[in-house]
């Protein structure tokens, strides 16, 4: 209700700030494609540009992304921590936070970042997603007074458009999908597959079909609403099998496992075979660390009853 009260910047405010930050994804844009072409070379004009730009938070985010694709994990995470240790700054508080497993030192690191730079938005809505993940009600509410503080924040705007579908505000992803891209190189998947989400969250299911057919078939995102949107059309058989091709492919998704157990036990009315799905959901959702918690609640409660029946 809170959300609904609030107004979104205008876009000529949000065009505003994209100006006034251009040299950054400038900077983001031709690093990107440095590494596309030359993943080694790339990654060493990439880290000499962070060098030389001390203050390019995404910049900064982008070098350690590339670092995880070509290093281990545990080496980016020791280089992190050993950073934030000789230099305690928000920026390496931030890095250091997005590369814990433990979701709780993950939490307390972003919190660290804010305090220490209350100017790191990226930290901010880091943390902010964390908390949307564990159901906090007033997330969306606080996100839309945020932007209308910042509304440069790339990360901000996508986070609302992958929360509002959540609490039924197909409205406001829409809004945040008008304000892509941000970055030169970028493509529009990500604002089509958002379109798709909020169509079907309002209601515009045949037309979210069709739009999450249109999106490459190895997107697994795009296959679970393709999956839902054939379930509304009460076809729940074609949906769960397009959710069993998605997980052969990923054995181990929290999104995948909870979508085949709901198919089966609303849709299907095949409880007893949703009931190892959805412990094979707890499963792995607490070892990911990223658990969506009101989720992972119901189907505790659902569990519960169901064996006490």
């Amino acid at each position: 209700m809170l959300a609904q009260e609030q107004d979104l910047p205008p876009l000529a405010a949000v065009e505003a700030a994209r100006i006034a930050e251009q040299s950054s994804w400038e900077r983001l844009d031709e690093a990107y494609r440095a590494v596309q072409v030359d993943p080694l070379r790339g990654l060493a004009n990439l880290r000499d540009a962070v060098e030389a730009n001390p203050r390019d938070v995404r910049l900064a985010l982008y070098l350690q992304d590339v670092e995880l694709a070509q290093d281990p994990q545990d080496l980016v995470l020791r280089r992190a921590n050993s950073a934030y240790r000789e230099q305690p700054t928000g920026l390496h508080a931030l890095l250091a936070a997005r590369v814990q497993e433990d979701p709780e030192k993950r939490y307390r690191l972003l919190g660290v970042a804010v305090e220490l730079d209350p100017s790191l938005t990226q930290a901010w809505v880091a943390r902010i997603w964390m908390e949307a993940r564990a159901g906090e009600p007033e997330v969306l509410d606080r996100l839309i007074g945020f932007l209308n503080e910042d509304p440069g924040s790339a990360e901000a705007w996508r986070m609302l458009a992958d929360l509002a579908p959540l609490y039924a505000r197909p409205d406001l992803a829409r809004a945040a999908v008008q304000t892509e891209p941000w970055a030169l190189g970028e493509n529009t998947l990500r604002a089509d597959y958002t379109l798709a989400v909020a169509d079907l969250s309002a209601g515009n299911v045949r037309q979210a079909l069709e739009e999450a057919r249109a999106l490459p078939p190895d997107m697994w995102e795009a296959r679970l609403l393709e999956a839902a949107a054939l379930a509304r059309l009460d076809n729940p058989q074609k949906a769960l099998e397009v959710v069993e091709e998605v997980l052969v492919e990923h054995p181990n998704l929290p999104e995948a496992l909870f979508n085949k157990g709901l198919l089966l036990r609303d849709y299907l009315g095949r409880n007893e075979e949703a009931i190892p799905v959805f412990r094979r959901f707890l499963e792995v959702s607490e070892a990911s660390g990223e658990a969506n918690l009101l989720r992972v609640t119901q189907v505790q409660l659902w569990l519960l009853i169901e064996v006490e029946s």
